[in-house]
C-alpha cells in the first residue's frame, strides 16, 4: 500500500471518523461543564528572622552549635514554618475552629479523616530565600452551581487565612515557652551570683576594715606624696642645720631649734612607712606593701567579675521577661489568602485540545485496525471460496 490507499481507506470511513471525533468531543466538553471544580487559594509569607549567633543566653543554656558551614544562605527558620504548616497538630487545630467534622459529615470518632482531608489539600514550601507559600485546594461535587463554587472558594481562602493565624499562634507559643525556661533558669543563675557578689563584698569590706585600705591606689599614692615632701623637709633641715652648726655666729638656741624639728620630721617619716601615722599617710606598713596590693587586686578583680556577670544575667532576665509577656505579631505575612475568582483545575480549553488530538488519533488508528481486520477477513473468505470450488471441480471430474 502506499500513501494514495492510505487516504482512500480515511477517504472511505470518514462519516465513522467524523462521528466517533464529534461524539467524543461532545462527551468531553459535557464532562468538563459537570466534572467537580477545584479552587486553590494562595498566601505568600515573609522569609522569617534567622536565629541569632552565639549568645550569652545560647551559652548559658548550651545552645551554641559553632559555626555550621551546612546552614550557610539557609533560613532554617522557613523550613520549620513549612514543617508546621503542613502539620498534623496544625491540620487538627483547622478542624477544631472550622467545625469541619461537620462540613465532611464525619463522626468525631473517625476525626483522623477530616485531619487527613485537610492535610491532604494544603502545600507550603519555601524557597532560597526563605519566602514561604501555602495554599489550600478544595473540590466542588458534580454539576455544581455558582452557589457552592463561591463557597468553596471562600472556604479555600480561610483555610489559608486560619492556617497562618495558627502557625503565628504556634510560634509565639513556642517563644513564650522558650522564654519562660529561660527566665527560670536565668533567675536561678541570678540568684547565684548575686550571692557570689555579695561574698565578693563582704570580703572586700572585711579587707578594708582590717588593713584599713579605703581606696588602696589613691591611699599609697598620698603616702608616697607624704613620704617624699618629708623627705625633702628633711634634707632642707639637715642642710640648716649643718650650715648652722658651721656658723660661729649662730644662736645655740636655733641650732637646738633644728635639732628638734629634724627630729620630728624624722619620727613623722618613720609613722608614715610603718603605718602609724593618721594624717596624709597609708595606714599600712609599707613592707606589706606588695601582699597587700596583690590581695586587694584580687579581691577587686573577683568583685568586678562577679557584679559584671550579676548585670549581664540581671539584662538577660529583663529581656526574657519581655518576650514572655509581648504578643507580637511573628508571622510576616506579604499577600493574605484572597478568594479565588476561577478554579484552577479542570482548564478546559486544555482538556479539549488534548481529547481532541487524542481522539484524533485513536479514531485513524482504530479505523486502519478494524480495515486491516475486514481484509483479513474477506482473504479468508476468498480463499475459503476458492478452496470450495476446487473441491467441486474434483469431484465432478
Amino acid at each position: 500500500m502506499d500513501l494514495r490507499d492510505y487516504f482512500a481507506v480515511l477517504l472511505r470511513y470518514r462519516s465513522l471518523l467524523l462521528t466517533i471525533i464529534i461524539t467524543g468531543l461532545v462527551v468531553v466538553v459535557v464532562y468538563s461543564f459537570i466534572m467537580p471544580k477545584t479552587f486553590t487559594a494562595e498566601a505568600v509569607l515573609l522569609p522569617p528572622e534567622k536565629s541569632e549567633g552565639m549568645s550569652l543566653n545560647n551559652l548559658l543554656l548550651g545552645g551554641g552549635s559553632g559555626f555550621d558551614l551546612k546552614s550557610l544562605g539557609q533560613n532554617s527558620s522557613a523550613e520549620v514554618f513549612v514543617k508546621i504548616l503542613t502539620s498534623r497538630s496544625l491540620a487538627d487545630s483547622l478542624v477544631t475552629r472550622l467545625n469541619l467534622l461537620q462540613r465532611y459529615d464525619v463522626d468525631s470518632t473517625n476525626r483522623s479523616l477530616a485531619i487527613e482531608q485537610v492535610m491532604g489539600g494544603i502545600e507550603a514550601e519555601s524557597d532560597k530565600q526563605g519566602v514561604i507559600s501555602v495554599a489550600y485546594s478544595e473540590k466542588t461535587s458534580f454539576l455544581s452551581d455558582k452557589t457552592e463554587q463561591q463557597e468553596v472558594a471562600v472556604f479555600t481562602a480561610a483555610i489559608v487565612n486560619n492556617a497562618i493565624d495558627i502557625l503565628d499562634k504556634l510560634n509565639q507559643q513556642k517563644s513564650v515557652t522558650r522564654a519562660r525556661r529561660s527566665r527560670i533558669f536565668l533567675e536561678k543563675m541570678k540568684e547565684e551570683k548575686r550571692k557570689e557578689m555579695d561574698s565578693a563584698q563582704r570580703a572586700m569590706q572585711l579587707f578594708q576594715e582590717q588593713n584599713k585600705a579605703i581606696a588602696l591606689d589613691k591611699q599609697l599614692d598620698a603616702a608616697l606624696s607624704s613620704v617624699i615632701e618629708t623627705q625633702a623637709m628633711i634634707q632642707k633641715a639637715k642642710l640648716e642645720l649643718v650650715r648652722a652648726e658651721s656658723d660661729l655666729n649662730s644662736d645655740q638656741r636655733t641650732v637646738q631649734s633644728l635639732r628638734s624639728q629634724l627630729a620630728l620630721l624624722q619620727r613623722q617619716q618613720q609613722n608614715v612607712e610603718t603605718g602609724k601615722s593618721d594624717v596624709d599617710a597609708l595606714g599600712i606598713p609599707f613592707k606589706n606593701v606588695p601582699a597587700l596590693a596583690r590581695q586587694y587586686a584580687t579581691l577587686k578583680l573577683n568583685l568586678e567579675v562577679s557584679t559584671q556577670v550579676y548585670m549581664l544575667l540581671e539584662a538577660q532576665y529583663n529581656q526574657e521577661q519581655i518576650q514572655e509577656a509581648r504578643e507580637l505579631p511573628t508571622v510576616a505575612v506579604l499577600d493574605w489568602a484572597a478568594t479565588p475568582f476561577r478554579p484552577s483545575a479542570p482548564r478546559k480549553t486544555i482538556i479539549v485540545s488534548v481529547s481532541g488530538i487524542l481522539l484524533v488519533v485513536c479514531s485513524v488508528l482504530g479505523v486502519y485496525l478494524y480495515d486491516g481486520l475486514q481484509r483479513g477477513i474477506y482473504s479468508k473468505q476468498q480463499q475459503i471460496a476458492i478452496n470450495r470450488q476446487q473441491i467441486d471441480v474434483g469431484s465432478n471430474e
